[in-house]
């Protein structure tokens, strides 16, 4: 656990490490975002229990076949009963579970046994409910539990069901993004060992990191001197990996946000963009201010929104530069905003767009353009209006059409 962890989480950690001394029948639930310390407060749980007794670990991942997670923390037990219990096929989940609660509970004569499961939210349902089993059934024997989880998603509750989290025996423990102040310790303190950050850059880096630890560590790895984060940096891997690990939804809605960039975004518009609409949108939303990436409604830090940008694949990132312009389109925002993302296309190196529906678009917008540039020269405002008439030309050339509209 990095020291940022631990300026955050100390509470957090000597409240587990408590629930999980030895000779105690515990099952404690670690939730948290990515980047907040989960699998570090894991491990130091893990740690503490191989000194008074058996531990068996396992990472759960996406797409796990029936009973994967168990066969992983079953896979590097030294106990031969242990190792053997899924070699039959057909056991139902409730068969397992009694076999390995029943094993669990003879080595627990010899020593405390503790099993740790990462990434519980991805964890097989055979699995969850055999483990669910063990903690119904292990006590007397001194066999803990400890998961640690996502903020979002329930998938968890197959492992902790409502009437389990009602038993004295069951401790949730919530990890939380740095406060201001946390940030600011930390900084200082690294600043003073270091002598390369000034404590008058603690407030930059908490808005860059939004307080999650992962990012903040980041940020200290490159050139925080400056708080600019490097393309391809360690700041701009930590966003990719904040993403990956939030969901598909909330990666797309973080990849959807970038490319709005400023333009205010409100619920119904975001709605429009999200695929699943308003209930995907929210949960998406949760998921990402969970994690720190989000301030309100979204994040406006250059740097995250790059960062955000450079996550999404080039051909996933063309299709949604054009459907947020037909979005905007839709909903009569003004002509700039309709352009930004579609003079991003050119940015990007993006050819000519064949479909008609996305050259009927570019054409309207370079003439909405070229209508307001227009205006604007007749109000003497002639920097806006040449700036409009470059932008509708970029359009128009990108449509094929080499003869763009001028202003009168």
């Amino acid at each position: 656990m990095t020291q940022g962890d631990k300026a955050q989480a100390a509470a957090v950690q000597e409240a587990v490490l408590a629930a999980c001394a030895p000779g105690r029948s515990v099952a404690v639930l670690i939730e948290g975002a990515p980047g907040l310390g989960k699998t570090a407060l894991l491990e130091k749980v893990a740690q503490q229990a191989a000194m008074s007794g058996t531990v068996l670990s396992a990472a759960a991942g996406e797409r796990q076949r029936p009973f994967g997670v168990l066969n992983r923390l079953l896979a590097g037990s030294s106990e031969p009963a242990l190792s053997g219990l899924l070699t039959g096929e057909g056991r139902s989940a409730t068969d397992t579970g009694a076999a390995l609660c029943s094993q669990l509970r003879d080595l627990g004569r010899r020593g405390s046994v503790t099993l740790c499961v990462d990434d519980v939210h991805h964890a097989d349902v055979q699995s969850l409910q055999a483990l669910q089993y063990v903690l119904r059934s292990a006590q007397p024997a001194p066999v803990t539990v400890v998961a640690a989880t996502a903020a979002s998603g329930d998938r968890w509750r197959a492992l902790l069901p409502a009437d389990t989290l009602r038993s004295p025996q069951v401790h949730r423990m919530q990890l939380a993004l740095l406060a201001p102040a946390e940030t600011e310790h930390f900084v200082t303190a690294h600043a003073a060992a270091t002598g390369r950050i000034p404590p008058r850059a603690a407030a930059r880096l908490h808005r860059l990191s939004g307080g999650n630890p992962l990012l903040l560590e980041a940020l200290l790895a490159e050139d925080a001197l400056t708080c600019h984060p490097v393309p391809g940096g360690p700041f701009v891997r930590g966003v990719a990996h904040l993403l990956r690990h939030s969901g598909p939804a909330a990666r797309a809605t973080a990849h959807t946000l970038a490319v709005l960039g400023g333009h205010p975004v409100g619920p119904p518009l975001l709605a429009e963009l999200i695929d699943g609409g308003a209930p995907v949108a929210v949960d998406a939303l949760n998921a990402l201010r969970a994690c720190g990436l989000l301030d309100g409604l979204g994040r406006r830090e250059p740097a995250v929104l790059a960062a955000a940008l450079a996550d999404c694949a080039a051909p996933d990132l063309t299709r949604l530069r054009l459907r947020v312009a037909h979005t905007l389109h839709t909903a009569k925002a003004p002509a700039t905003a309709v352009a930004a993302p579609l003079l991003a296309l050119i940015a990007d190196g993006a050819g000519p767009v064949a479909d008609a529906a996305d050259q009927s678009l570019l054409a309207q917008t370079a003439r909405d353009l070229a209508e307001s540039a227009a205006a604007l020269r007749m109000q003497g405002r002639t920097d806006q209006a040449d700036s409009l008439e470059r932008a509708s030309r970029q359009l128009h050339v990108q449509v094929g059409d080499l003869e763009p509209t001028e202003a009168p």
